[in-house]
């Protein structure tokens, strides 16, 4: 029996999001009814270790054996739960794997175009567009093995404008002046073909699409939640911090920063001189007032280091960010799990955001699981531990959608 009554069963599409963070990974078992919200059946994350001296070796190692623990729950405890003979059998429809800092790096380029004489756009003119108006040389440094290559996630076009007007179906129409922006984004070659291999342990017969955070957040920030058409997106993971800013409904470009929850819980443990595997309880005392005059003070000191220290990297990114547009008045921040919430309260607290040209505090809107949980239907008792599970799975679904209504159309 299917999960949503009165969906057709021929409807019914099997998707594995894996969310691959620094700090966790995240993967869910995902069921998609065109005509319904998707269906998040299960849900598993694996936290990577957190390393006092970060390795991008043992961080890759940690990150691929948190993927396998991640899918064998998922077919353990998720796939059970799935009427689909096909899925029992460990067939699923489709993979998405989605990167946050650091294993991605990505570009955003304005493309404008004024052609002599007027063009009917066709599905193929933006493509061909995009490759040749969008060097990607900067994405080359992603590779650090000379024997690695290149993996072009995802260029995306988005703020599509003919002559000078913003469009959403540009198919057909009839213009000289044609802009957009280009989000592009890449992993290693290399990395890739090893969280292929892992997943492909569990599940057979599969594709799999890559994709960058930044813009499956934006996708759903956007459509879901926005009120205004210009803000920040501030993704804070274990050891990166991703800025992205959206102007006029556009996501311009992505910048990260090397400073995150793990940072910040580095930086209070020196500062505060106690072990990296008592930092969390400091912290959580420190919040509850269960301290000393002495140590709180300690403490407090320490904890107010750290704030600056992120704080002084995400002003100088957004200054770097601001392009002659300005700096948005409003932002949008999420990471992962209960450790994000934690860290926030103390090291990244909303009221300290402020732009850094007029010291104005922005206005900031923390996104959790619990906020955005009503956007999908979860299986009752399935913990869901980052938004981008969420806003990956909303992007499938509108995907699908959208793919049947074309052949709908035809």
């Amino acid at each position: 029996m299917s999960f949503l009554s009165g969906a057709k069963k021929q409807d019914e599409r099997s998707f594995l999001v894996c969310c691959i963070e620094s700090g966790a990974v995240h993967v869910a078992l995902l069921l998609v009814y065109p005509q319904n919200k998707p269906f998040i059946v299960h849900s598993v994350s694996k936290v990577i270790p957190f390393q006092e001296t970060p390795n991008h070796e043992r961080c890759t190692a940690t990150t691929l054996q948190a993927l396998v623990d991640a899918c064998n729950g998922v077919v353990t405890k998720g796939v059970p739960y799935v009427s689909s003979q096909k899925v029992q059998h460990g067939h699923i429809d489709h993979i998405y794997c989605v990167y946050g800092s650091p294993w991605y790096i990505s570009q955003t380029q304005e493309v404008n175009i004024e052609k002599e004489n007027p063009i009917i756009i066709t599905d193929k003119t933006l493509p061909e567009l995009v490759k040749q108006y969008t060097p990607t040389d900067s994405l080359h440094a992603v590779v650090t093995d000379e024997k690695d290559a290149v993996y072009i996630l995802e260029q995306s076009i988005v703020g599509i404008r003919l002559n000078g007007y913003a469009v959403d179906t540009p198919i057909g129409k009839e213009a000289k002046h044609i802009s957009f922006s280009v989000s592009s984004g890449a992993i290693s070659n290399q990395f890739r073909l090893y969280v292929e291999e892992s997943i492909s342990r569990f599940f057979s017969n599969i594709s799999f699409t890559h994709h960058c955070a930044p813009t499956m957040e934006f996708f759903g920030i956007r459509d879901m939640l926005a009120t205004e058409n210009t803000f920040l997106i501030i993704d804070v993971s274990a050891e990166v911090t991703d800025v992205s800013v959206v102007r006029n409904g556009t996501l311009k470009e992505t910048a990260s920063f090397p400073y995150g929850t793990h940072s910040a819980l580095r930086s209070f443990s020196h500062s505060a001189n106690i072990l990296s595997s008592e930092t969390l309880g400091a912290v959580r005392s420190l919040q509850a007032n269960k301290l000393d005059t002495k140590i709180t003070k300690l403490y407090t000191e320490a904890a107010q280091k750290a704030e600056g220290e992120w704080r002084t990297f995400f002003e100088k990114t957004l200054l770097e960010l601001e392009q002659g547009g300005g700096i948005p008045t409003s932002a949008f921040i999420l990471g992962e799990s209960s450790e994000f919430v934690l860290v926030q309260k103390l090291f990244i607290p909303t009221n300290k955001i402020t732009n850094p040209r007029t010291g104005s505090p922005l206005v900031v809107t923390t996104l959790t699981t619990d906020a955005l949980k009503s956007f999908c239907l979860v299986r009752e008792g399935v913990q869901l531990s980052h938004p981008l599970l969420i806003f990956s799975s909303l992007y499938i679904h509108k995907t699908i959608a959208m793919a049947k209504g074309k052949r709908g159309v035809q």
